[in-house]
């Protein structure tokens, strides 16, 4: 095990990628593809002239996957050469044929064959990246501290968990790459890896002092993991959701909030598991991909998509949102919207004048038992199915 810091200060070194008709077939169409993209051109009279007419397709594309790629007659006049216009920034791209007995090399389907591989300060798989000279590996304690280097790309770490992974409030760079590549002129949806991924066993995000990052995209790799969310950039890497976001965290991981914002398993396609959360801060939103057992939450703003077994609200804003269910629900202080169609098994509502509003959702929904001590309900529509009934007590301001 090693203590392994992030330095990011690699020299930037272009990718160079080629492809080679070797073998022609006038029936046959050449071609390369990226991210589902192809530039193609029918066979011309030899492979030579083929090859020259694919190199003059590929740069006057105007698809902008293609544009930022450089492209040139290769090792000899039957090879056909992509140069990244960007040092440090990685492409992939593929070989095409297509009909007739005409191939490539690489064949068909298959990445380029790499001239210079790519290289720069923005990617965690360059050792040079790194003190020590060393990419992180199992048991490993990285820091991310006291930069603004970006980590973009290498990203696919999916063999490795580490001991922990402590990205500090020192570093205000920006990890992983957000859904759409918008650094030319016409923006396209991100075909590279866009989560560092990942396993940890401690996730320590924010800690210390400093700027914050606005962007963090994490897939944790399914492996147990304790989180700690210290704080975040208030500018999100989009503002859709929070600055930081996580998905695929393991059986039995735990959250403690305390500030900055986050998002779990933000898209519906995304899952994470995490077994405990106890929030006494900052903005949380967890979506219906998410496997949730107890929250607690003492401050700050919480939105939940996903079933609870038992959530206990003491202070702070939430909402309970889409289809989600609730097991226990003992809400003690603060306001929930609940907006959601899904079934309260049992709600307690006491101590600091805590707030129920079912008022936002028109759907119907059902609340088993109910014990209203103090604070008040919001059914306006009588959208509420009172299975038990309510059994007020002392201090009961409101059923309405």
């Amino acid at each position: 095990m090693a203590t392994v810091i992030f330095r990011g200060d690699a020299p930037e070194v272009p990718q160079v990628s080629e492809v080679e008709i070797d073998g022609y077939d006038a029936s046959t169409t050449y071609g390369v593809t990226i991210n589902g993209k192809t530039v193609l051109v029918a066979a011309d009279t030899d492979e030579d002239t083929t090859a020259d007419n694919l190199i003059t397709a590929l740069n006057a594309s105007e698809i902008p996957e293609f544009a930022e790629i450089t492209w040139a007659e290769g090792s000899d006049s039957q090879h056909v050469q992509g140069t990244a216009d960007t040092a440090g920034k990685p492409f992939v791209a593929a070989a095409y044929t297509s009909g007739g007995a005409g191939t490539m090399d690489p064949t068909n389907g298959n990445t380029l064959t790499a001239v210079t591989t790519s290289s720069g300060p923005n990617d965690w798989n360059v050792a040079a990246n790194w003190s020590g000279a060393a990419v992180p590996v199992d048991a490993d304690d990285v820091w991310i501290q006291d930069t603004s280097v970006d980590i973009l790309y290498g990203i696919d770490q999916n063999a490795v968990t580490l001991a922990s992974l402590n990205i500090t409030a020192s570093y205000s760079g920006k990890i992983g790459l957000p859904y759409y590549d918008t650094s030319g002129d016409d923006p396209y949806a991100e075909y590279r890896e866009r989560y560092l991924k990942i396993g940890t066993s401690v996730l320590n995000i924010g800690d210390k002092s400093g700027d914050f990052s606005g962007q963090v995209l994490l897939d944790l790799e399914s492996v147990e993991t304790a989180i700690t969310m210290y704080g975040t950039d208030t500018s999100s890497q989009d503002n859709r959701f929070g600055a930081v976001e996580i998905i695929n965290s393991g059986a039995n991981s735990t959250l403690d909030m305390l500030g900055g914002s986050l998002d779990v398993a933000p898209r519906d396609d995304d899952t994470a598991t995490i077994a405990t959360i106890r929030q006494s801060g900052g903005s949380l939103r967890c979506s219906s991909g998410c496997t949730l057992a107890t929250v607690t939450q003492t401050a700050g703003s919480f939105i939940c998509a996903a079933n609870l077994t038992t959530y206990t609200q003491r202070a702070g804003r939430s909402i309970i949102d889409g289809t989600a269910t609730v097991g226990t629900f003992n809400l003690y202080g603060g306001t929930c919207l609940y907006r959601s169609n899904g079934t309260i098994t049992t709600l307690n509502l006491d101590f600091d004048g805590p707030q129920l509003s079912f008022a936002a959702d028109n759907r119907s929904r059902t609340v088993t038992d109910c014990n209203l001590k103090a604070g008040g309900i919001r059914d306006p529509n009588e959208t509420v199915t009172w299975t038990n009934g309510v059994q007020p007590e002392r201090g009961v301001a409101a059923v309405a």
